[in-house]
């Protein structure tokens, strides 16, 4: 149960973000950030991971050129994009979660919007992602993960007033290798698909809802007998920035793992998360 000092949080939160403030897409990945944040996790691996937790994230684009010359898009070229994530458990359990991911190059293209009609709003590409991570809640030693190229598109309908809402796709193939902490289950390699969903409504300077739908899941081909890894996210929450500089967020997660083996019972582990994040536009 979320404890009372969070709730706290939250409920102060939410009568803050009554505010005015402009708009910002959590997966627009074209630029860099700072943030911390506090969670209360759940239905973990092991209760001893259960309570109130420290959060960091960031990003960094070494790289970004932007391209204006076309009436009817502007492009994005970034190189070399570094994110990371950490979940601190304190002095008991220290370093639960952390995950560190290096992107070689991505690319958007943002289509000027036309009120009043439902339309392609953004396409986007991205070639060498790297994914290196261990998750203590999930009981996972370590994940890595190649993806060779990951493209999306986005779709919105676009009011007179300002008001959006809309979606979000994106696929991408790889590679992935992990091992649980249970020792009746060893190390899985596979290739991998993945698939990312995003569903939103923008508020104009109210904020935005959206929720998130991530999976990467292993592929057998002709092979029944193999074993692989499933990966998996589902997250809601509300962004609000202010400013261009300062965003603040909450959300409701869960991030689940399987490990689907064809010679014994499958192994799946589950976490959820609550919380609220502070960001700042580097």
């Amino acid at each position: 149960m979320t404890s009372y000092k969070l709730r706290s949080i939250l409920a102060l939160v939410f009568f803050f973000l009554l505010s005015n403030g402009s708009l910002a897409e959590r997966w627009d990945r074209h630029y860099s950030f700072l943030s911390i944040g506090l969670g209360e996790v759940g239905w973990t691996n092991s209760e001893v991971y259960h309570g109130d937790k420290l959060l960091l994230d960031g990003r960094y684009v070494f790289s970004q050129e932007q391209d204006n010359s076309n009436p009817l898009f502007e492009r994005t070229d970034s190189k070399h994009l570094i994110e990371g994530h950490l979940q601190w458990g304190g002095e008991d359990t220290k370093r639960e979660y952390t995950m560190l991911t290096y992107t070689a190059a991505a690319t958007k293209w943002d289509y000027a919007l036309k009120p009043g009609d439902f339309q392609t709003t953004r396409d986007t590409v991205s070639w060498g992602e790297v994914m290196l991570s261990d998750d203590k809640t999930l009981g996972i030693n370590y994940y890595r993960e190649i993806l060779i190229g990951k493209v999306g598109r986005s779709w919105a309908y676009v009011a007179n007033n300002g008001f959006q809402y809309g979606f979000s796709l994106q696929g991408a193939g790889g590679l992935a290798w992990s091992e649980s902490d249970d020792a009746n289950y060893g190390e899985v390699v596979n290739p991998v698909i993945g698939a990312w969903q995003h569903f939103f409504m923008k508020f104009n300077k109210y904020g935005m809802i959206y929720g998130d739908l991530e999976t990467v899941a292993g592929i057998r081909f002709k092979e029944p007998k193999s074993t692989n890894s499933r990966r998996a996210l589902a997250r809601m929450g509300y962004r609000l920035n202010f400013g261009n500089t300062y965003t603040i967020e909450t959300f409701l997660e869960k991030r689940t793992y399987l490990y689907d083996s064809f010679y014994t019972a499958n192994l799946y582990t589950k976490a959820r998360r609550v919380g609220i994040n502070f960001s700042y536009k580097l």
